[in-house]
């Protein structure tokens, strides 16, 4: 935001206060910042900026122009990876002070606004309480309390000059308090702990090209998912501790194969298929004459069938409606009408490849801890690294009893999740839901292919969401799993295909 030099008159005033509302509702928010730097490093495409950009947007557009740093991450990937991951948390901690720092400059110009317009009766006898408020918050940044009491007492506040004087001064001290909060804040010791630039990127390429020539440990691609997985942080002993997790691909070989067939995006030299598709809203399949397809069991109240009513009216037998409630166990009509068909319109059949949107579902209840968590994490570290590396859209979903999402293309910058396991029972219901609004909702994962990791001791769902997923599969979407350990399961049959993963405790 540019702000004006000096605000000599009411109307510069008026015109800052009206510029700081009207930046404080710009959104400037991760996602944005990320295309950037993706589209930088993907295409080397610098973008354009406005006058009005931020401090901030104009520093990072900087750095992609800095012959060094150019250089740097056009011939080392792995320095890409660390440009983008430092880059990338140095904006999140200050868009986060940014976002504070506007909220309140926001308030305070629309307190300003409002004391312009107030009326002569709350000017004669508010303007010592006032003074003294606004002298409490901006005597640092220029606002004389002694000269504004001086000037409007005796009757000064009743006059217009007068008072346009305070608002002013007021206006000038918030813009003087803004510039220096901006600037402190970027010379916190928060910030500048890891600021990038070309000597703090010297400094890391440097540090990790010598420890990596003498290291036997990995290979390459196993640098560059380490890396992701650190955020860009290079540190020698958190790279050795990842490199148990990320070794175990070397093992479980069907960990590459998995993640090889995620996604797919039209492509006329690709030798898979795929579905031209189209919408964005969900629909419901209306049917003629009667409606009801069958009997079901679920938690719907609308649907009971009338002997649950009985039981429900009933002072004895109310528990027992209860009981079968908490457990989805209450008989109910099944109608056409209710099951909600995925609006993708199949108009063709195009050539594809593996190169599209994901969605990776993820079980973190408490069957999955020990091995089945850490080869799940190195699954998910190669996930991560074959999304960033290919600027393809990719979506996580943790789940055991409730979920986690997590879309690493947009605001949620962070792979802690990757090391952590969360214990309890399993419900895939929410997740499924999740999936669903994705597919149905969302366009930039409508053609996504999904990925269920687990070790599918799962419950059964209800049977609409399993009618669901058929129309889907119908549609185009690819429903894969990975299992973790073999056992027998009743998705075997439901999904498109589950690549199965035997494990020992002892690796």
């Amino acid at each position: 935001m540019e702000y004006l030099e000096k605000l000599e008159t009411i109307e510069d005033a008026m015109a800052f206060l009206r510029a700081v509302i009207k930046f404080m509702e710009s959104k400037e928010t991760p996602g944005l910042y990320l295309e950037f730097i993706n589209g930088f490093l993907e295409k080397a495409t610098i973008p354009e900026l406005e006058d009005d950009a931020s401090p901030l947007l104009h520093y990072v557009v900087n750095l992609m122009k800095n012959p060094f740093i150019q250089v740097m991450v056009f011939t080392n990937p792995l320095m890409a990876i660390v440009f983008r991951e430092t880059t990338m948390r140095y904006v999140i901690v200050r868009l986060n002070q940014m976002k504070f720092q506007r909220q309140c400059s926001q308030s305070a110009a629309r307190d300003i606004m409002q004391a312009y317009q107030f009326s002569p009766n709350m000017r004669g006898f508010g303007w010592k309480n006032l003074v003294s408020k606004v002298s409490a918050q901006y005597a640092d940044y220029g606002f004389n309390k002694n000269f504004m009491e001086n000037l409007l007492d005796n009757g000064g506040a009743l006059e217009p000059q007068k008072w346009n004087k305070l608002i002013i001064d007021w206006a000038t001290a918030l813009q003087r308090k803004m510039t220096s909060e901006y600037i402190d804040k970027d010379n916190s010791v928060e910030t500048r702990s890891f600021k990038p630039d070309e000597y703090v990127f010297e400094k890391i390429e440097r540090d990790m090209s010598n420890y990596l020539q003498s290291s036997t440990l990995s290979d390459y691609e196993a640098n560059e998912m380490s890396l992701n997985i650190m955020h860009g942080i290079w540190s020698r002993s958190e790279y050795e501790s990842l490199q148990p997790i990320v070794r175990r691909q070397r093992n479980y070989p069907s960990i590459v194969e998995v993640v090889n067939q995620m996604g797919r995006i039209s492509d006329e030299e690709g030798n898979r298929k795929m579905f031209v598709v189209s919408g964005n809203t969900q629909r419901l399949n209306h049917s003629s004459g009667s409606d009801i397809e069958g009997i079901t069991t679920s938690r719907q109240l609308t649907c009971l069938l009338p002997v649950e009513l009985a039981f429900y009216s009933d002072e004895q037998l109310c528990d027992i409606f209860w009981h079968k409630y908490l457990h989805g166990n209450l008989q109910s009509f099944r109608y056409k009408s209710n099951i909600i068909k995925p609006t993708h319109k199949l108009f063709s059949m195009v050539h594809a490849k593996p190169k599209g949107p994901m969605v990776v579902c993820v079980d973190t209840s408490g069957s999955m801890s020990g091995e089945p968590m850490r080869i799940a994490q190195s699954l998910l570290s190669r996930v991560i690294w074959m999304a960033n590396k290919q600027f393809r859209r990719c979506y996580l979903i943790y789940y055991s009893m409730h979920i986690k999402t997590i879309d690493i293309h947009l605001d949620r910058w962070t792979f802690d999740e990757l090391k952590s396991v969360t214990t309890g029972g399993t419900d895939a219901t929410e997740m499924l839901k999740e999936v669903y609004r994705l597919l149905n909702t969302d366009e930039n994962y409508m053609s996504a292919d999904v990925l269920w990791i687990s070790d599918f001791l799962v419950p059964d769902v209800d049977e609409q969401l399993i009618m669901q997923m058929s129309e889907f599969r119908k549609s185009g979407t690819r429903f894969y799993g990975y299992q973790i350990g073999v056992y027998d399961t009743l998705w075997f049959s439901r999904l498109d295909k589950i690549y199965k993963c035997r494990f020992s405790e002892e690796i």
